[in-house]
């Protein structure tokens, strides 16, 4: 699971380190963007992986609620692209 801020600074974004994780680890986790304006944000794109787009701060509740099912998503999505 990559849990990361959509606006990081002028020379690299969320979904930017999000991939060079990816390259990395050779397969792309679940992906958790926040961002403080929803409005302004890009929705972001990481290769082969389910990404949420979320506002800051966000609930702890509802961030443990979410993670099996895009666990689970991130296992179905690798199964099939295998």
């Amino acid at each position: 699971m990559i849990i990361v801020d959509f606006n990081l600074d002028e020379h690299m974004n969320g979904a930017e380190v999000a991939e060079q994780i990816r390259g990395i680890l050779r397969y792309t986790p679940p992906t958790i963007m926040l961002t403080g304006d929803l409005s302004n944000a890009e929705f972001p794109c990481v290769t082969g992986a389910p990404v949420w787009l979320n506002r800051k701060p966000m609930n702890p509740q509802l961030l443990l609620a979410a993670l099996p099912g895009l666990i689970e998503l991130s296992r179905a999505t690798r199964a099939l692209t295998r």
